[in-house]
């Protein structure tokens, strides 16, 4: 009975070990690089000659065309993957973002669905606080820069 004993003892105990190790590790792979704050907030500018405005939060990026500072229609949702983020939306409106910026002081928020980067950083323009964006379109039969400033609403 004493064997008994000290093995259940050793298997409880390896048990609660590799629970807490498998739990860390999970915590780790799920951990996400949420939206720095300095890209946070609704950003107003041009897009293809027509109003368009950003909003970005912690894990969110809407994006769409406006009239006088408001949505026109339903904007783009895009989301932060997460764990959660892969079960309840789909693939097609997920991205993920980069650790720190680039050398030259960019953010990346790569869209998975088309694997199109888009590149964002906070820049004073014309004596004010600014968003500057770029990436390349690739909707095109010849891809094209797509870039401009957004300032805060």
């Amino acid at each position: 009975m004493k064997v008994t004993k000290s093995v259940l003892l050793a298997v409880a105990t390896m048990g609660v070990g590799v629970v807490c190790l498998t739990s860390s590790n999970t915590h780790a792979a799920t951990k996400v690089n949420p939206i720095p704050r300095v890209l946070q907030g609704s950003w107003v500018g041009t897009y293809q000659h027509r109003p368009f405005m950003y909003k970005l939060t912690k894990y969110k990026v809407q994006s769409g065309l406006t009239v006088n500072g408001h949505w026109k229609s339903k904007p783009m949702t895009f989301y932060v993957k997460t764990a959660q983020s892969t079960v309840s939306h789909s693939k097609y409106s997920l991205f993920t973002v980069s650790k720190q910026t680039n050398k030259r002081g960019y953010w990346k928020l790569r869209l998975l669905n088309s694997r199109d980067n888009l590149y964002f950083k906070p820049v004073k323009h014309n004596g004010k606080a600014a968003l500057y964006k770029y990436h390349i379109d690739k909707e095109y039969s010849t891809p094209k820069l797509d870039n401009g400033y957004f300032y805060r609403k």
